[in-house]
């Protein structure tokens, strides 16, 4: 039996184009996709389901930037450092903020939070100050020209951005300009890619394009830009020499935040929590930080206690901010870790907790804003570095949030939440 023609393998042919046409719209790019794998999230459960409408807008940077007060800055932020590095990084960046439009005071909160503006040639797998990834953005740069895509009128739009000054390369980015000047251009071509990275490949929802700087091409989680931003706003604070300012009252006390770059994150909530039958009063609030940024003195007061939480009932034992760092890396903390009490009158103390180093000493008195120690993880079993953050009256805990509101952001209800704390 002889069959006549069949038009099926054309029209099989046809269907298969179509379906790469609109997959090719709906999420493939033609570029060798950008994936980065290296972050690993502190406050895994806290950050899954948080919005990020939950923030208001990102202050401005300041039009004008005045060289010796942003090198002084950055001394500030980063701690010890020769003044001649401070003002090479300076230049750096005011440089960038010429050739790439990029915003000094980001990228100085990048660099801090990548490197803590240590130029070391390795950091785990990135490299240099902002640990750039010479494997991931090697495959777009050829001929001093960063080749990107954009989507534009329903086809890819090739793009080059000129990065000719030096040469990309692994050994090249070592040296500190040349990774302020790549990590520059590297953040100039995300931001300008990043709404329609979004809208083609999806991702976690976030609020700006830096997150991309920890993910590549498809943003899975919104914490690294937290931290970043929250650095930025804690710079900021330092170009401008901000003075802390009280966010409300308790019993005619003034108080502040004890964290700057507000607002800050509650990773936990006053109240009860843990099972059903477990349930205990977390007497605090947790506020979500990185590890060595100032803790200041939330009001005016006396230090009554700086020290250690020992393993044990009623064991602390106080200590000198020289004995604490001895003492810091043996496994002799109970929860509170390194902690800080301070009496402001009229039977109200604020609690200092997981503190990684301690800057006063029992007996000393503060002032609102003073920095009294600096944020870590003492005392914690799995939580990333955080405050833990005690008010109370007459030795009743009460919750600090409803005083603290206009600096902080709250995503807790009156519904149970998880067991952040460990």
């Amino acid at each position: 039996m002889i069959r006549g023609p069949t038009v099926f393998p054309a029209a099989g042919f046809l269907l298969v184009f179509l379906v790469c046409s609109l997959s090719q719209s709906a999420g493939r790019v033609p570029w060798q996709r950008r994936v980065i794998r290296e972050f690993a999230p502190r406050h895994k459960a806290v950050y899954r389901d948080l919005s990020p409408g939950l923030w208001p807008a990102e202050p401005e940077a300041p039009d004008k930037i005045d060289h010796e007060r942003f090198a002084s800055a950055i001394r500030t932020l980063c701690g010890i450092m020769p003044a001649g590095r401070a003002k090479a990084f300076t230049e750096a960046m005011l440089d960038a903020k010429v050739t790439f439009g990029r915003d000094p005071f980001l990228m100085a909160a990048l660099m801090w939070d990548r490197s803590r503006c240590v130029p070391q040639p390795k950091w785990g797998t990135g490299t240099g100050l902002f640990r750039v990834l010479p494997h991931v953005y090697a495959p777009h740069v050829r001929s001093g020209r960063y080749l990107y895509y954009l989507y534009e009128n329903k086809k890819w739009t090739r793009k080059f951005l000129d990065v000719s000054r030096f040469r990309f390369n692994e050994w090249s980015v070592i040296k500190s300009f040349r990774n302020i000047y790549f990590a520059a251009a590297f953040l100039k071509v995300w931001e300008v890619q990043h709404p329609m990275l979004d809208r083609v490949l999806g991702g976690k929802p976030h609020r700006h394009y830096v997150s991309h700087w920890f993910f590549g091409d498809r943003v899975r989680n919104n914490e690294p830009e937290d931290r970043v931003l929250t650095v930025r706003r804690r710079f900021i604070g330092i170009y401008e020499k901000h003075k802390p300012l009280p966010l409300g009252e308790f019993k005619g006390i003034d108080m502040v935040l004890p964290l700057g770059g507000a607002p800050r994150l509650v990773l936990s909530p006053f109240g009860m929590r843990g099972e059903k039958k477990q349930k205990r009063l977390h007497q605090g609030i947790d506020l979500d930080g990185q590890e060595s940024e100032p803790v200041h003195a939330a009001a005016s007061g006396k230090v009554v206690f700086a020290g250690l939480d020992r393993p044990g009932n009623g064991n602390s034992v106080e200590l000198t901010p020289e004995e604490a760092v001895r003492l810091r890396r043996r496994d002799t903390f109970d929860k509170g870790g390194l902690y800080i009490i301070i009496a402001h009158g009229k039977g109200v103390r604020t609690f200092y907790m997981h503190l990684h180093e301690i800057f006063v000493t029992t007996g000393d008195r503060v002032k609102a804003g003073d920095v009294i120690g600096s944020l870590g993880r003492t005392g914690v079993k799995r939580s990333g570095p955080h405050l833990h953050f005690e008010l109370r009256a007459d030795a009743v805990p009460l919750d600090p949030a409803h005083i603290l509101a206009p600096g902080i952001i709250n995503p807790w209800t009156a519904s149970e939440s998880p067991d952040t704390e460990q």
